[in-house]
Order: structure tokens, then C-alpha cells, then sequence
């Protein structure tokens, strides 16, 4: 999990965010910025690589506040556009997405 991180940290254009209450580590978003092209036009979005909470931590708003965070530094840089994929199969997360608007 460190190494993962490690080489997240050191990745150009990645992005990573920590929840940690009591001095341990309840979850991670990991996120990307980079530039889609459109017709005419390039436009900067955040790409959600990842997105985790330790199961002692779920359903205590450790995941959305991750999520806010992170939409909110995206915003400070004129981001507004955020892309994610979640598998069909894990429920758990499609539902935790919707939550939070995505479809």
C-alpha cells in the first residue's frame, strides 16, 4: 500500500488525498489531471483513479469527504469536469457514486 502510494506521489499529474483520524490511515482518494480533447479545443478534467476507505471506517463520511476535497481543490484550478469508472458488478461503489451524482 506505501509503494503504491510512493509511486502515486512521484507520478506528473497525479494526486493523492488522506483521511487519518486518531493517527491512522482511514482512506485514500488517488486522482489525475489531465487534458481530453474536444472539437476545437482541449479541456483539463480530473480522472478518479481510485478511491478507497478501510471497512472500519465506511459509512462515517470518510468517502466524501474525500471526494469533496477533492472536487474542491479541482475547482481552485478551474477543473470542473470529473471522470471516474466503477466495475457494474461492485455494487457498494456504484451506489456511493450515485450518492454523489454520477450516473
Amino acid at each position: 500500500f506505501i509503494a503504491y502510494l510512493t509511486d502515486v506521489w512521484l507520478a506528473p499529474g497525479h494526486h493523492v488525498f488522506v483521511h487519518s483520524e486518531d493517527g491512522g490511515l482511514d482512506g485514500f482518494i488517488h486522482f489525475a489531471t489531465a487534458d481530453l480533447p474536444y472539437p476545437h479545443r482541449s479541456l483539463r478534467h480530473g480522472l478518479v483513479e481510485a478511491l478507497y476507505v478501510c471497512p472500519a471506517s465506511r459509512r462515517r463520511g470518510v468517502g466524501s469527504r474525500l471526494f469533496h476535497y477533492m472536487e474542491a481543490w479541482l475547482n481552485e484550478r478551474s477543473i470542473s469536469r470529473i471522470h471516474l469508472n466503477v466495475a457494474y458488478q461492485n455494487r457498494e461503489a456504484m451506489h456511493f457514486w450515485k450518492k454523489l451524482g454520477f450516473d
